[in-house]
């Protein structure tokens, strides 16, 4: 089969993949305004909706409560249809979308075009605090003011909108703060703000005079994942293309097969073909030959492109089959959106606010990451900011009961939006008298035992929710006591857990998010009582104790007596080895003189008067000891004093 044919059928098949994939899905439409969608009443307003081609009719929708109504439509195959309004009244302001269909296919509906009035109340003051002159990378607020009390402002840059956000009422008129933590040089240019109440949101004030932002400081170069990946595979096709080109240089060059030419083989003095000691082996794995191929010094840096060919001197089919799978991945990865990662949402310092209070919402994002936005479900007006780092921040600096809800943000990048984050639920507290919170049968509770939390509310409100140490615990439904309401919060066996500081909220289920004032904190206790068989547990320990004492009095004693009996023993035969002397004073006193006593005369014992006569029982002699009285004391260098006699009594 022809090297080329793989190659093409390969970037057939991925290109038909994409055509039928998208065969059923018609591109968007896009909706603008010709002269702007913001202007004053009765002017004229032309707006365009474009289509694409094979567009037989064209639809334009306008938005009322929550739902669509069709305003007009228009058939036509062009591409791009318009909708005038000859003159424009306050009923002719809202939310626009448009559509279309071909003979078989309805479009997807466009974006939003929001077409308002501005010219219903006096313009607001737009100013840059610290100043309208920033250096790079440095915060900066502007501050949209209105001497009447408007609940809302938007912010334009050069003509289109940048966001908008709640104004904070004061004693005289209404303030919007938009703050830019981190200025680049894409938030220098032209500001306007305008004012309006959020029960009217397309009714706006006159705009501000303009302010000129002006970032200072170099700009930096800004390097994005989706250029890395685009130079990556722009990469990639080079190198193929680059390996086709060399292949063919060297296919050009060489003969048939992939040999040499004749001019660059190496002749030797003999006319032979002189060859080199390197030699390179091409191998096929799928069905084909195994060829071995020598080389000369002038093709050698030429081997590994030859060895690509087949024997015919064609381009090998892998070579073939790989461009063209690498062909389809750049198509595929070129037109496929990035994935971008789920942004986090948290509020600072807690997600339950006291009414009046400020609260910043932070948005985490992924690096690289423009404009952030933040939205409140059930509402169609959303705020924008654009990010410090990774995170965006959003202030609101005097939380009130229209502030509360659930809220999601999501940011911008070049493959466009990201989904939104998991909602975060703002609730307001100190809009109702606080509840009272009791313990029953008692705040101070055993291990194992049961308690119950009961929050009692004087309204009748259905729902209650109880925090412990600033954190939810849980919620419950609230039972209705004539014009009062008591939810139970039971803990069937307590534990050293369940111990600390508690408080209760009660509110309606109606608006959950309109909470009253904190209970009084309670204090859980547990106390630190043993379990029943800790009093046998210790009576143990004290028995093995008072066991383990006695062995060692016992032990102590015997190794006592024993170390007695030793020194008694060594005692006599030191006693026994001692000589004896005819000097008397070389004999101890305390060496014992046995003799036999005859007739009342002392003689000196001798050995033959320790024995027992020959035929009489050893056992019937009696032995006495004689202690002589002590005479005076001698001078000093007498003789040692009368030693003891024992004598054989017969």
């Amino acid at each position: 089969m022809s090297p080329t044919l793989p190659a093409l059928l390969c970037l057939g098949l991925c290109l038909g993949h994409r055509m039928r994939a998208q065969a059923d899905k018609l591109p968007r439409p896009s909706l603008s305004a010709e002269n702007g969608s913001l202007g004053p009443l009765g002017r004229r307003v032309t707006l365009r909706c474009r289509g694409s081609p094979g567009a037989v009719e064209y639809f334009l929708e306008k938005e009322l409560g929550h739902g669509l109504k069709r305003i007009e439509y228009v058939q036509s195959e062009e591409v791009e249809v318009e909708f005038s309004t000859p003159w424009m009244t306050l009923n002719d302001t809202g939310t626009y979308f448009c559509h279309y269909r071909t003979a078989s296919l309805w479009s997807e509906l466009s974006d939003p075009l929001e077409l308002v009035v501005t010219d219903r109340y006096d313009p607001p003051s737009l100013s840059a605090w610290p100043s309208s002159v920033v250096a790079k990378g440095q915060a900066v607020t502007l501050r949209c003011y209105s001497g009447n009390r408007y609940d809302r402002s938007a912010l334009y840059k050069d003509g289109e909108q940048v966001t908008k956000a709640p104004a904070h009422v004061l004693a005289e008129g209404a303030q919007a703060d938009f703050s830019i933590p981190a200025v680049t040089s894409a938030h220098g240019g032209t500001y306007r703000c305008y004012s309006f109440q959020s029960l009217s949101p397309h009714e706006w004030s006159f705009p501000s005079d303009s302010l000129e932002l002006k970032v200072t400081g170099p700009t930096a170069q800004d390097y994005t994942v989706g250029n890395v990946i685009r130079l990556g595979l722009a990469g990639l096709v080079l190198v193929l293309l680059g390996l086709l080109l060399g292949e063919a240089w060297n296919g050009c060059r060489g003969g048939p097969g992939g040999a040499p030419a004749s001019s660059d083989r190496g002749e030797g003095k003999a006319g032979g073909r002189r060859t080199s000691s390197s030699t390179f082996i091409a191998g096929w794995e799928q069905g084909m030959n195994v060829g071995k191929a020598t080389l000369t010094p002038s093709c050698a840096r030429e081997a590994p492109l030859r060895a690509l060919h087949s024997p015919s001197g064609t381009m090998a089919p892998t070579l073939a089959a790989l461009l063209g799978f690498g062909l389809s991945l750049c198509w595929e990865t070129w037109a496929q959106q990035e994935e971008l990662p789920k942004p986090s949402l948290r509020a600072e310092p807690s997600s339950v606010v006291p009414q009046g209070q400020p609260v910043i919402l932070w948005c985490k994002g992924s690096p690289g990451a423009g404009v952030h936005r933040l939205r409140k479900t059930g509402s169609n007006s959303f705020v924008e900011a654009f990010p410090a780092g990774q995170e965006a921040w959003f202030i609101i600096y005097n939380i009130a009961a229209s502030s509360a809800g659930s809220y999601q943000c999501l940011y911008q990048s070049l493959s466009g939006w990201s989904e939104p984050s998991e909602p975060l639920e703002l609730t307001v507290t100190g809009l109702f008298p606080p509840p009272s919170l009791s313990a029953w049968p008692s705040s101070k509770v055993a291990p194992g035992q049961a308690v119950t939390l009961q929050c009692h509310s004087q309204l009748s409100h259905d729902r209650s929710a109880l925090y412990k140490v600033g954190e939810q615990v849980t919620q419950a439904p609230a039972q209705p006591h004539a014009r009062a309401s008591q939810a139970n919060f039971s803990i069937p066996a307590v534990n050293s857990t369940h111990g600390g500081t508690y408080r209760c909220y009660s509110f309606w289920s109606l608006s959950p998010h309109e909470w009253s004032f904190p209970s009084d904190a309670l204090e859980l206790r547990v106390t630190a009582s043993a379990p029943a068989s800790s009093a046998l547990t210790a009576t143990i320990l004290l028995g093995l104790s008072a066991l383990l004492i006695l062995l060692f009095l016992l032990l102590l004693l015997c190794c006592r007596r024993h170390r007695a009996r030793i020194g008694n023993g060594s005692r006599g035969a030191e006693a026994e080895k001692t000589p004896k002397s005819s000097d008397p004073a070389a004999t101890p006193m305390e060496e014992p003189l046995y003799a036999a006593v005859e007739d009342g005369s002392r003689t000196p014992a001798g050995p033959e008067d320790t024995a027992a006569p020959p035929g009489e029982d050893p056992r019937q002699v009696t032995y006495a000891q004689l202690k002589l009285k002590a005479e005076p004391q001698d001078p000093p260098g007498s003789g040692p004093g009368p030693p003891c006699l024992y004598a054989a009594l017969r």
